[in-house]
């Protein structure tokens, strides 16, 4: 009789105990949205923080970089001067990603990053000196062409595993990659 009450507690209390971990990422993607349409952006980020550190848990890299990507968008809404950590965070994460498509994959994402900071501030790069020193680190006072050097860096990393790249299918990145048309018809 003691054991069944035991294990009745142990149920019982284990159910409290461990919500975040047994639910699915889809149930935890619309708690996302739905504090999105509320416009909780606190809710959001620690939502897709927890999505982040389960995924990391069960090493699914579609699910962190889906995550990681959301989160840095509110933190970005909530603190603009957040992006340089979170670049600085990706570039480094891109660096030593343990999968070689994650890292291609992050690469190519940190090159997507650089190259859309330039367009949207070119204004400002146009009135810049040009610069090719190493020494910068804030990317606020890069010239264009320390820019363009960064891309081209992250671009080649990105497809330094080229052929694994082919052989690596899109869907296999769900949720972080939306497929279409042209993913089916390219076979990917």
């Amino acid at each position: 009789m003691r054991k069944i009450v035991v294990l009745l507690l142990l149920c019982l209390f284990g159910g409290w105990i461990l919500p975040s971990q047994a639910q699915s990422f889809d149930n935890l993607w619309k708690q996302v949205e739905q504090a999105d349409k509320q416009s909780l952006p606190q809710t959001a980020m620690k939502l897709t923080d927890n999505i982040f550190r389960k995924a990391e848990a069960e090493k699914n890299s579609p699910q962190m970089l889906k995550a990681y990507i959301r989160q840095a968008k509110y933190q970005e809404n909530l603190t603009p001067d957040s992006f340089y950590v979170h670049l600085a965070d990706i570039e480094h994460w891109a660096n030593t990603a343990p999968v070689l498509i994650d890292r291609a994959i992050l690469h190519s994402f940190v090159a997507e990053i650089y190259a859309d900071y330039a367009y949207h501030n070119s204004w400002q790069l146009l009135n810049r000196k040009i610069v090719d020193d190493e020494q910068f680190t804030d990317i606020r006072a890069w010239s264009g062409n320390m820019f363009a050097q960064k891309v081209l860096e992250h671009t080649r990393m990105a497809l330094k595993d080229s052929l694994l790249l082919l052989e690596t299918s899109s869907k296999t990145y769900i949720p972080f990659v939306v497929t279409n048309k042209t993913s089916d018809y390219y076979g990917h």
